[in-house]
């Protein structure tokens, strides 16, 4: 009896460890998937980058990126840009020709770094820090298979 008890409190204990890193449907558990989704798409995309043209300055951040549509596939983006608008705490996601969607209201710090050879991406890393998130730290690692050029 002894024995089934203690297993039952354990059991009970790492239930409810667990339970807290699921997001759950609260505001901040939204905020944690949302921005799981953007970096998810973001890596995605830069998978299939032609060329990308990294610009930053006092507003924020912006990353175009050329897409290598070598199926021609239609419906396949020519071309998205992600942006960081430092003044207004936000991130968003344009695709030409269309307007910008913003994915995250409570970006108090974003961050890129892109590591290059000869002019072609090879990797980039991402960094953002969500305030209404429950992580509140995110990062993007990103190796790009096609090496495209840097603008």
């Amino acid at each position: 009896m002894t024995i089934m008890t203690s297993l039952m409190l354990g059991l009970s204990g790492a239930v409810m460890i667990s339970s807290f890193a699921i997001p759950t449907e609260t505001d901040l558990g939204l905020v944690d998937q949302k921005t799981h989704e953007y970096f998810a798409r973001m890596r995605s995309d830069l998978r299939e980058a032609k060329r990308i043209k990294y610009t930053s300055g006092v507003g924020g951040i912006e990353l175009k990126v050329t897409m290598n549509n070598q199926s021609e596939a239609v419906g396949w983006p020519d071309e998205v840009i992600y942006r960081y608008d430092s003044s207004a705490d936000q991130l968003g996601r344009a695709i030409k020709g269309e307007s910008e969607v913003v994915f995250l209201d409570s970006v108090s710090a974003f961050a890129i770094s892109l590591t290059e050879s000869g002019g072609r991406v090879r990797k980039l890393y991402a960094v953002a820090r969500v305030d209404d998130s429950i992580q509140q730290l995110f990062e993007l690692h990103a190796a790009l298979p096609y090496r495209p050029g840097l603008e």
